[in-house]
């Protein structure tokens, strides 16, 4: 009986990703799950790519992020660098020449690569501030792809090289087996940073600790020494019924913002509610005594701006706020209801 040497040519059960077996690839998927920040992994992912013998010098990855204040963040990584450079850019930044004309707008738009030869810039490059300046960082090739996250997500990679030639066609094939793998790492990552971020918002830092900690069934909760500080804006009801949207929203957004930023120079977190009652705590560890913390409140309101002149050009009358002020022990708890859980 003769037997066949031939080996079966792949099925399709078999798959095509990855076209090879590399030892990043398993670092990303297998190794990476104890690391909280994307940052962190891309610069170790970079320093694996260069002992693999990738010249990679330079690398990025730039998000969409949902935040109140930052449209997104770029992370940066250099060779040499110990530790990632980050970025936030604010709302109104995709309107930019230079966003418009860089290849994030390519990529953000649909684009499934931006491959640029930095040594020999095509004509339609050579002014274009990016390259330009990569170009003279001695960097010779820039590639930049998208990384695809769920629900249709599309952020964007970059890798740069400094060697002579730009890359090569292997490590083009390397770099681009990375991407299904950190596709997923990082959207990991951004969403963890996405809740954390959400809750600081709605229910504070410390609350927020304690929710992430595992503090989610009904009764959960900590008793720490607190002084609290609510401040309320005078006559809302009012100004609310005789203005315009716009102009109480702006309005609220100035007040919320001067009563606190020199609370939370002191380390308080702050909490607004539709009330128009901006309320502060401050940690500590026993007590702090009434008149001590009355004294400390009214000094802290004080430096508001707000208390001294007027935010709005509607306003015909100094705008007016009260404030009042305890100390002792409080208790934040978790109350859960049919339709969710909320801090208290």
């Amino acid at each position: 009986m003769q037997m066949s040497s031939q080996v079966p040519s792949p099925s399709l059960e078999d798959g095509n990703w990855p076209t090879r077996r590399r030892s990043v690839l398993d670092w990303l998927i297998i190794e990476t799950r104890n690391e909280r920040f994307i940052d962190n992994i891309l610069v170790e992912m970079c320093e694996r790519l260069q002992a693999a013998g990738v010249p990679v010098a330079r690398a990025t990855l730039h998000f969409r992020i949902n935040h109140p204040q930052w449209l997104g963040a770029r992370i940066l990584w250099r060779k040499g660098l110990a530790e990632a450079e980050i970025d936030l850019y604010d709302y109104g930044t995709q309107n930019t020449a230079l966003y418009l004309n860089s290849p994030l707008y390519v990529i953000n738009n649909g684009g499934a690569e931006v491959r640029t030869n930095l040594q020999a810039l095509p004509e339609e490059h050579a002014q274009n501030s990016l390259y330009v300046d990569l170009k003279a960082e001695g960097l010779t090739e820039y590639i930049a792809w998208p990384l695809e996250h769920t629900l249709g997500k599309r952020h964007v990679v970059t890798f740069t090289t400094d060697r002579k030639g730009g890359f090569e066609d292997e490590h083009v094939a390397f770099l681009s087996d990375l991407l299904p793998a950190l596709a997923l790492v990082s959207e990991i990552r951004l969403k963890n940073r996405f809740v954390r971020t959400l809750l600081e918002t709605y229910v504070g830092p410390h609350a927020s600790e304690q929710i992430l900690a595992g503090a989610t069934t009904r009764g959960s909760g900590v008793t720490v020494g607190a002084a609290i500080l609510i401040c309320d804006l005078r006559n809302f009801t009012k100004l609310s019924d005789l203005w315009p949207r716009d102009d109480v929203i702006d309005l609220l957004n100035a007040y919320f913002d001067a009563m606190s930023e020199p609370i939370e120079r002191h380390g308080a977190r702050s909490s607004n509610s539709w009330a128009m009652a901006c309320w502060q705590s401050f940690r500590s560890a026993k007590p702090m005594p009434p008149k001590i913390c009355c004294r400390q409140s009214v000094r802290r309101k004080q430096q508001s701006p707000f208390s001294t002149r007027t935010t709005s050009k509607r306003a015909v009358n100094p705008l007016a706020t009260g404030s009042a002020s305890m100390s002792g022990m409080s208790c934040t708890a978790i109350s859960v209801r049919a339709t969710g859980w909320t801090s208290r």
